[in-house]
């Protein structure tokens, strides 16, 4: 006879997987919005990046990261390869996957059109083996005896979806690497004058923004636990409601200040505008009311 308990645990599984699918799909996203933002002869290039990202960081996870992080939060090397220990099992570990991939992959667009594949490739690398590890293991997984974070005396660190955990992160990343390689070719002329280089699809790319917009809500709703119910902090319903409406007045912020500046509303901006409202909501969707993700969705989208 099934147990109360053993329904729980198995929608609970269900929910993880589920979000964790979701998350999975924003690489399609990050496809589609990198491809049609690069001219057509990176295309194939950037392509295979996003491909590579996911296949060889998970991989790199599984073997060496999660063994990484875990040393950091004071448990030893113990990777998630042969390790399926917990109610979870590998599910749990997927769950943590897709969370680091994503990091990871926020990357290739900041490099895109200005990075040969093998040295995104051996970056991948050390973002999946030591780099979003260690911030794990100072953040989600910090506050253990023994921990890096106990022994330097951190204080804890709230960070509810991944706000500065992973986009933070990736984006810290991102504008290291092209810190270090510099601009595109072509990007200046010989007098030092900018020159524009558009994207081969407007359509890849405002395609790739919503697909990204529908995977963030297995980040941020997904997050929360199934049975949050009510409307009060922590609840579905209000993660749910936070996370739409930074979303929204993002683009709202991002069209309002392009219309400002140039007289009409740019649509790559207002596709970017989208996802920095999301990005600047991720880390406290739980806790922000109504008025306030309204706030933050302008503010991030109008940068």
């Amino acid at each position: 006879m099934t147990t109360v308990e053993a329904v729980a645990a198995s929608v609970n599984q269900t929910w993880i997987l589920t979000v964790s699918f979701l998350i999975f799909f924003m690489h399609a996203g990050f496809a589609m919005l990198e491809a049609g933002q690069v001219r057509s002869k990176n295309v194939a290039n950037q392509l295979t990046k996003n491909m590579l990202t996911w296949a060889v960081g998970v991989a790199v996870f599984f073997l060496i990261g999660s063994g990484f992080s875990s040393l950091m939060s004071g448990g030893g090397f113990v990777p998630a390869a042969g390790n399926a220990s917990g109610p979870l099992g590998y599910v749990g570990w997927f769950y943590g996957a897709v969370f680091a991939m994503t990091a990871a992959t926020i990357v290739s667009g900041a490099v895109a059109g200005r990075a040969k594949l093998r040295a995104y490739v051996t970056y991948t690398f050390l973002l999946a083996a030591v780099i979003y590890p260690m911030i794990l293991a100072m953040t989600w997984s910090s506050g253990d005896a023994g921990s890096i974070t106990e022994v330097l005396g951190f204080a804890p660190f709230a960070d509810f979806a991944g706000g500065v955990i992973v986009h933070g992160m990736g984006g810290v990343a991102g504008l290291t690497a092209a810190a270090i390689l510099g601009p595109r070719m072509d990007r200046y002329s010989e007098d030092g004058s900018i020159n524009v280089i558009p994207g081969h699809s407007m359509t890849f790319a405002v395609l790739g923004t919503l697909l990204l917009c529908f995977g963030w809500y297995g980040f941020n709703v997904g997050t929360g636990a199934a049975t949050a119910q009510g409307t009060g902090a922590g609840s579905l319903s209000l993660i749910t409601l936070t996370t739409t409406m930074a979303m929204a007045f993002g683009a709202i912020g991002a069209a309002g200040v392009a219309y400002i500046k140039s007289g009409k509303v740019d649509t790559l901006y207002t596709a970017n505008g989208m996802l920095a409202g999301l990005a600047g909501i991720t880390a406290i969707p739980n806790t922000t009311t109504w008025w306030g993700s309204i706030l933050v969705g302008i503010l991030a989208g109008a940068q």
